[in-house]
């Protein structure tokens, strides 16, 4: 009778570990993305396929919802269905050509967590490991298609050769003496910046903040001039 009762403790045991085990393949490992980029943003993405019969399949919205075509749509197709930030990813990357020994698209932003809005995962290309703010690329997915987005112009951009760069110091000092500018500014990132002109500036972007929501300002400098390039205060206030 004891021997009994211990094989019945032995085998709930068993059972009770191999249910908490950790499930592996298509539907076992989270991952997450941490590209900090130009804004610090660390976003955690879901490895998880999702299942095509599910009511909320892709936020349950239709690619017949975007009958019109946005002007920077680069591919569309209701043959192919994305389930997770990976395929997105094959997507775009089949979508067009570019060198993707120099460039990388790199998951930066995504709609996973916020079932009002379409599914749609965001990438931006990173260059020599810096990312290029304003170079995202989008991809679309919908219960019956997909959809990609962006500026693919961006690849026929010249890229700054960061070899002839100011220092921060020495690009404020620049900005400041001939704006006439005042304020305080401090030192916060730096990046490639894409402008419709063909060229991608090295940019520092600086901090100004005195506890004033009208009056802080994120400005943007070239690198290699100390000209602003960007001047954005956090609210304008009639």
């Amino acid at each position: 009778m004891k021997k009994n009762l211990i094989l019945c403790i032995v085998f709930l045991m068993v059972i009770l570990y191999a249910g908490c085990g950790t499930k592996t393949g298509n539907g076992g490992n989270p991952g997450s993305v941490n590209n900090p980029g130009s804004s610090g943003v660390i976003v955690t993405a879901t490895q998880v396929s999702q299942d095509e019969n599910a009511p909320d399949f892709n936020h349950g919205h239709s690619i017949l919802e975007r009958a019109d075509f946005d002007p920077d749509e680069i591919r569309r197709s209701t043959d192919i269905l994305i389930h997770n930030e990976n395929e997105a990813l094959k997507f775009l990357q089949d979508s067009f050509t570019y060198n993707q020994k120099i460039y990388t698209l790199e998951l930066t932003d995504t709609s996973v967590n916020d079932p009002g809005a379409y599914m749609w995962y965001e990438f931006t290309v990173f260059y020599d490991g810096i990312p290029v703010e304003n170079s995202e690329f989008k991809v679309i997915a919908f219960t019956d298609g997909t959809i990609a987005e962006g500026r693919i112009e961006f690849f026929r951009c010249s890229l700054t050769d960061r070899k002839n760069l100011l220092s921060h110091d020495e690009a404020l000092e620049l900005f400041l003496q001939n704006s006439g500018d005042d304020r305080d500014y401090i030192y916060q990132d730096e990046h490639y910046l894409f402008v419709k002109q063909g060229v991608c500036p090295y940019v520092y972007v600086y901090r100004f903040e005195n506890g004033k929501l009208g009056e802080n300002i994120t400005l943007s400098l070239n690198a290699e001039t100390g000209e602003m390039v960007g001047y954005r205060p956090d609210a304008i206030i009639d």
